[in-house]
This record gives C-alpha cells, sequence and structure tokens, in this order.
C-alpha cells in the first residue's frame, strides 16, 4: 500500500499538533484551577499545592482511554471555563 493512503492520525503533522493542543489544554486547567480561590478548591476537593497532580492525572486518565474520556470534553465530567468567572470564584 502506498504512503498516500496512510491515515492522517499517522502522519508526524498530526501527532505534533496533537501535542501542542494537549499542552495547551494543560495549561488552561493549571491556570483555571490557580485562578480560583482556596474555598473553591475545597469544595471541589483539590488543594492549591495538588493542582498540578491533579491535572496530570486528569489528562493521564484520558490519555490511557481516548474513546472513552477527553480532557476537553465538558460531559466527561472534566474541567471547563466558566463563561462568567466572578461566579466560579463565587462571587456571585
Amino acid at each position: 500500500m502506498s504512503n498516500r493512503k496512510r491515515s492522517i492520525n499517522h502522519s508526524p503533522l498530526a501527532g505534533a499538533l496533537t501535542c501542542v493542543f494537549t499542552r495547551w489544554h494543560r495549561y488552561k486547567a493549571e491556570s483555571l484551577l490557580h485562578s480560583l480561590d482556596d474555598r473553591v478548591l475545597e469544595d471541589i476537593g483539590i488543594a492549591r499545592n495538588d493542582i498540578s497532580r491533579t491535572v496530570d492525572e486528569m489528562f493521564a486518565s484520558a490519555s490511557r482511554s481516548p474513546a472513552t474520556a477527553s480532557p476537553t470534553d465538558p460531559t466527561q465530567g472534566t474541567l471547563k471555563m466558566p463563561r462568567d468567572r466572578s461566579v466560579a470564584a463565587g462571587e456571585a
């Protein structure tokens, strides 16, 4: 079979883009958690010093089963940037 019929999922470009987008999503998730106050973090069961570990675990579990969990899919119980940051910070 020729290389032309190779799936885009196996191309070097697709791998590089996946890596870039995954790192960006990890950064956004960690930034969002760091922006929350300690009371809100406590409400969701995360200590401030555990944010990096929590994000690492979230993305590790998503990479083990990509068909069932996505770090960017809000229906999978993962993090999503709220529309109104004041509500997320408990100021409403």
